[in-house]
């Protein structure tokens, strides 16, 4: 279960970088959106369970998703205690998050040219005599 915690927390960081960026798909921006509602639930219900709401709480959170990286460790106890790690609208909410902002997908301009391959574990074989 640990180490679906260290996905989301992953997740949480990269969609805080990716949503200050002003190249921000909408879809990465809607992803990201996805997990901190997600995971809000997922606390929010675990506070229901230990009889604990407060405004005060909310706010901390929402501070501490705003910049997961300086609060990791809290976030990190909070996820585990929730037991995120078995929540599969959080991690599915992860999992896409962290495609969309791969840095090794990249985007491709190419026309007009001859022996080009896009995309990975590709074989091309050129015959020069039909050039």
């Amino acid at each position: 279960m640990v180490e679906s915690v260290e996905l989301v927390l992953a997740a949480l960081g990269a969609g805080a970088v990716a949503g200050v960026s002003n190249t921000s798909s909408k879809a990465v921006v809607e992803a990201y959106d996805g997990l901190k509602s997600a995971v809000r639930t997922a606390l929010r219900r675990r506070d229901a369970q230990l009889g604990e709401s407060s405004s005060r709480e909310a706010i901390i959170l929402d501070a501490q998703l705003a910049e997961p990286e300086q609060h990791r460790e809290e976030l990190a106890a909070a996820l585990t205690e929730a037991e995120v790690g078995r929540d599969a609208e959080v991690l599915d909410a992860a999992r896409k998050l962290m495609i969309l902002t791969d840095s090794r997908q990249y985007k491709n301009d190419v026309h007009d040219n001859t022996g080009v391959q896009v995309g990975d574990h590709n074989t091309m074989s050129i015959d020069l005599r039909s050039m």
